[in-house]
């Protein structure tokens, strides 16, 4: 009898052990019926209608077929009084192409309109109903609705030459703002030559003048230059928080671009021919551009034997083909000297040249293989 307890109560043991081992899945979570705001701005610009973009997201246990109808509705501050509504989709903007909606039945519902509203504070809250006729409504949000002046480009400030190598040197521009400084989000400076846009850049807020008024800038170096070279025309824009943009100030920027130069030359004086097998040779070069390393086109050298056929072969810097660390400007190329290999002088001439067509002088070193 005390035997077959044991047996029951050992089999019982084993039996909740392998229950432990069973992998426990959770049940998949229900998604609930709600709604949230994905995007919607955070100001309202009534001096300049335009179409702002408004998203929010609906969810249902059922998916989004289940939905039925979704409307944004505009409240004044007492959050009881609408004001406008608009209604939302979720057709990848093939029903209402004006909508903007990007992916159909993803659950985003869009919309953009243009939306007249008074000044003050603006309370925005999306109302959803189902198949079934539920209704929810998501949290409110909160926007501004104001009559905003774009801001003023008063002065630009940039030098006439950027010369090939010099150090960093202040861009910048002052502008006035009547809403507030801070509503200026950047100044943009646009590269131009011939009419067409080179490059755009971003000059931040550095100092604060006063209330309205700023000072936006960025250093440049002469790695501005890299791939450029000549007449070039700047042209700087403020832009704010509505996408409102100031007038324009432009001036004449001439970028000098001047050719690389090659150093340290870094090739074996003496190798002997192997018996048998082969030896590799790391062939190397500094490179140095005073436009940075980004105007590098090309690196080679060209290696020729007394009588012989010369042969060319492209340098990297970028960690392959033996070259140890990438970016680092120093160029390199593995070579092999084999049991067949020729004796003699070999002559490496190297070569480098940017990307808007300046060549490097060339530099030479040889190698001598011997038996």
């Amino acid at each position: 009898m005390y035997k077959g307890t044991l047996l029951i109560i050992a089999v019982a043991m084993l039996a909740m052990l392998a229950a432990c081992d069973q992998e426990i899945v959770p049940p998949e979570a229900v998604d609930d019926f709600a709604a949230e705001a994905f995007s919607v701005p955070a100001r309202m610009n009534v001096a300049n209608p335009q179409a702002y973009d408004f998203s929010y997201r609906v969810t249902h246990p059922n998916g989004v077929s289940a939905i039925a109808e979704v409307t944004l509705q505009f409240f004044a501050s007492d959050q009881s009084t609408i004001l406008e509504e608009l209604a939302l989709y979720d057709d990848g903007g093939v029903l209402f192409p004006g909508d903007k909606d990007v992916v159909a039945n993803d659950g985003i519902f869009s919309n953009s309109s243009v939306v007249v509203l008074p000044e003050g504070d603006i309370y925005l809250q999306a109302e959803a109903t189902d198949s079934d006729g539920q209704i929810i409504r998501s949290e409110f949000v909160m926007a501004i609705s104001l009559a905003n002046l774009p801001p003023v480009l008063q002065t630009i400030d940039a030098p006439d030459t950027l010369q090939s190598g010099s150090q960093a040197q202040a861009f910048t521009a002052a502008v006035l703002d009547s809403n507030d400084i801070l509503d200026v989000t950047a100044v943009l400076m646009r590269l131009m030559q011939r009419g067409n846009l080179i490059a755009t850049d971003s000059l931040p807020l550095v100092n604060t003048i006063s209330q309205n008024e700023g000072e936006f800038a960025r250093q440049f170096d002469s790695t501005y230059a890299a791939e450029r070279r000549g007449e070039y025309e700047l042209e700087f824009q403020a832009i704010d928080f509505n996408e409102d943009l100031s007038n324009i100030l432009s001036k004449t920027i001439f970028l000098e671009n001047l050719a690389s130069t090659l150093r340290n030359p870094m090739v074996p004086d003496t190798v002997r021919r192997p018996a048998a097998g082969a030896d590799s040779l790391l062939i190397q070069i500094s490179v140095n551009d005073p436009q940075g390393l980004g105007d590098i086109e090309s690196v080679r050298f060209t290696v020729e034997r007394d009588g012989g056929t010369p042969a060319i072969l492209d340098m990297v810097d970028n960690g392959e083909l033996g070259d140890d660390v990438p970016n680092d400007g120093i160029y390199s190329r593995g070579i092999v000297v084999d049991e067949n290999s020729a004796l003699g002088i070999f002559s490496f001439t190297f070569e480098a040249a940017d990307r808007v067509g300046n060549t490097a002088p060339t530099v030479v070193d040889t190698l001598v293989i011997t038996r």
